[in-house]
């Protein structure tokens, strides 16, 4: 079994230093989604008992 990431891990992508979440299936999997949502691109917002992610649009 494999682990996602760590504190670590969250915490290198979040200071924009290498991090295991940046490559291969981990990015695929909540990297890019990560980086957009640090980088202010995209934004989460809660419906019901659902989790969504939103692309922000420029204004």
């Amino acid at each position: 079994m494999s682990v996602l990431g760590t504190r670590d891990d969250v915490t290198s992508l979040v200071l924009h230093q290498p991090s295991r979440l940046a490559n291969g299936w981990r990015d695929t999997l909540v990297g890019r989604e990560l980086r957009s949502i640090i980088d202010g691109t995209a934004g989460l917002r809660v419906n019901g008992t659902a989790l969504e992610l939103l692309d922000r649009v420029p204004s």
